[in-house]
């Protein structure tokens, strides 16, 4: 019998998935994106103990098991809730769905793990600035995916020693602006519904 995995995961995104179940994608330390399959997590006694894993993005254990790309997920036990405010709220959603939509299923993705881990930590601060936050958050994606921003006409945008942006004569919304066009530009078929809620 094989052994399942275990990892960290951040959860993504949850879907209802036949009467009791769902499907779950999460952004794993060691095994980059994955999708599962989390058997009774709303409703009897099997699942009870995922219910409040379930209640939004977190940081959680997982273990999980299965050759195809949607895997079991046997075990989904909670480490952190990222408490952000519903004012914050449109920012953290449009991380994990950049991340859900955008990488690639089963690569390692240490540093976006990482980067996700502590954008998702400082919009639990009402005195951040979350435009900023995502701003960083896009920019670190495109570099580790290997896109070059300046190529895409942005020159505006640099990155310092600590991967912060400056810019010259641009609101935060309208670096957004450019770079959801620039998203659009390398992930033609993949569009980030929550930008709308950001941007317009």
């Amino acid at each position: 019998m094989v052994q399942p995995i275990s990892d960290r995961a951040i959860i993504l995104q949850i879907k209802p998935y036949r009467e009791t179940s769902a499907i779950v994608s999460t952004l794993t330390e060691h095994n980059g994106l994955l999708r599962g399959v989390l058997k009774g997590n709303r409703g009897g006694r099997s699942g009870k103990r995922n219910v409040q894993a379930l209640q939004g993005i977190s940081l959680s254990n997982i273990s999980f098991s299965g050759r195809s790309d949607l895997k079991t997920f046997s075990r989904v036990e909670t480490i952190k809730q990222y408490r952000i405010s519903v004012s914050l709220l449109t920012h953290s959603l449009l991380l994990a769905e950049l991340c859900h939509k955008l990488l690639a299923p089963g690569q390692e993705e240490g540093m976006m793990f990482d980067l996700l881990h502590t954008s998702l930590n400082s919009l639990t601060s009402d005195a951040i600035d979350p435009d900023e936050v995502a701003i960083n958050f896009i920019i670190r994606l495109l570099e580790n995916q290997g896109y070059d921003l300046l190529s895409e006409g942005i020159p505006e945008i640099t990155l310092s020693d600590h991967a912060e942006f400056s810019q010259t004569g641009m609101t935060h919304k309208e670096v957004l602006v450019s770079l959801e066009k620039v998203l659009m530009h390398y992930f033609p078929r993949r569009s980030i519904n929550t930008f709308s809620y950001i941007t317009r």
